[in-house]
């Protein structure tokens, strides 16, 4: 039987989101393709040459169905960042409720103990 590579560390359900979206720094609006969405973050893919209008550290996404949401840039790979909502857990919350009203898909239903 082979066993994982590694444990999976993610607590919250994973969404294919796959919406236009865009993130805001310093005032300017960065297009992006929002692949999928948790409670507590994102990961979003941008155009190359948008891409680099954009600095590690705090933004604005915003996410159709879900507003804007502040969050940290915390890493960047090839033409994709991954993003750490920074919000409160009762926010994080209220975010997990209304994923799951949105309906969409749930590619890798994870444990929420880990």
């Amino acid at each position: 039987m082979l066993k994982p590579l590694h444990k999976e560390r993610r607590r919250r359900i994973r969404h294919n989101a796959h919406l236009a979206g865009h993130a805001v720094q310093d005032g300017y609006e960065i297009p992006c393709v929002v692949l999928n969405v948790t409670a507590s973050g994102a990961q979003a893919w941008f155009d190359p040459v948008a891409i680099v209008s954009l600095r590690n550290g705090r933004c604005v996404l915003h996410i159709p169905r879900l507003g804007d949401v502040p969050a940290r840039i915390l890493w960047t790979a090839a033409y994709t960042m991954g993003f750490r909502f920074d919000v409160s857990p009762l926010f994080e919350e209220m975010l997990s409720r209304k994923l799951s009203l949105l309906h969409l898909p749930q590619p890798d239903r994870v444990s929420l103990t880990g």
